[in-house]
């Protein structure tokens, strides 16, 4: 009897450890998945404020971005009205401010067009050179009156006198052909623009191509300005193709033409008529020798002096 006791307690014993067991087994499950839901929010939340403060920069910054190219447009206008106020004001310095106009419209048209804030720091960049060259030909114009309004006062002087020194004399041919060295510069022929492609024969004719071993013919174009202080007429252009190593491309010996007081070897020529209108012109080089691959230098000459340069890489 005692021993069916002791066996009826022991059973009930282990029957209520198995229990537990039981019981605890589906608790640890669930608060396992509990964990795991929580940490998938987590992470969700995190990437959902990641992208939202991502969003707000891009946003700042983009609004920023559209600020600057709004700021410098109004500064590109104030530039083109001084320019323009400048022009009529001094003749002589008409096509130098007439140049920088262009330039601004120009500027203005790639703000218009601009995709990020690199390309406006580019223009901003553009458009405080143009400030600098507003200043420099501000102050070449109030030395301009002002030698003016002198040689007028000096001029009316020689008039009510008739003595006057041979120094008085020279002092005033000096000034004069001070003048008339800026009237000349200001109608010297100015260019942009310079570009350089160079092609290979295809069956539709020609294509462009920057693999040196196929280059067949290398042609530079370029925007002559106009300048209506300048002479109409036949000008003649010079261009200097050079290799990576400095050497000039040529066909056989090359001819030479003037600048300053040496003669200076050239690759071609062409004589174009210029009208005082902006136009472009073209030139063509076709090579006799093969082609090396690197950076190759083009620069243009015309009435003894440069007009522009510029490099192009073949590959």
């Amino acid at each position: 009897m005692g021993k069916q006791r002791l066996s009826d307690t022991s059973q009930r014993k282990g029957f209520s450890r198995s229990s537990s067991s039981a019981n605890i087994a589906p608790i640890v499950f669930l608060s396992v998945i509990a964990l795991i839901l929580a940490i998938a929010v987590a992470l969700v939340l995190r990437q959902y404020f990641e992208a939202r403060e991502l969003a707000v920069a891009t946003a700042v910054e983009r609004n920023e971005c559209q600020a600057r190219a709004d700021s410098l447009v109004v500064k590109l206008n104030q530039l083109d009205a001084d320019f323009q106020s400048l022009s009529r004001e001094h003749a002589e310095l008409e096509n130098l401010a007439n140049q920088q106009r262009i330039e601004i419209n120009r500027l203005k048209g790639q703000i218009l067009q601009l995709a990020g804030s690199q390309t406006v720091d580019e223009v901003k960049a553009h458009v405080e050179q143009l400030e600098t060259q507003l200043a420099e030909f501000q102050e070449k114009a109030q030395l301009l009156t002002e030698e003016k309004n002198q040689l007028s006062s000096e001029n009316e002087k020689m008039k009510n006198t008739l003595a006057f020194s041979e120094e008085q004399v020279v002092e005033i041919e000096l000034k004069n052909k001070s003048l008339e060295d800026l009237i000349d510069n200001a109608s010297a022929l100015k260019i942009m623009n310079v570009e350089v492609i160079t092609t290979r024969p295809a069956r539709a004719g020609e294509r462009e191509t920057d693999r040196a071993r196929r280059v067949e013919k290398i042609q530079v174009c370029f925007t002559i300005l106009e300048n209506i202080l300048s002479r109409p007429g036949p000008r003649n252009f010079y261009v200097r193709i050079t290799d990576p190593d400095g050497n000039l491309l040529s066909n056989g010996h090359p001819e030479t033409f003037q600048l300053i007081e040496s003669q200076v070897p050239y690759s071609i020529s062409k004589t174009f008529d210029y009208q005082n209108q902006q136009m472009v012109a073209c030139m063509n080089f076709v090579p006799r020798d093969p082609i090396n691959k690197g950076i190759y230098r083009v620069t243009v000459y015309s009435e003894n002096s440069e007009l522009g340069t510029q490099l192009f890489e073949l590959k």
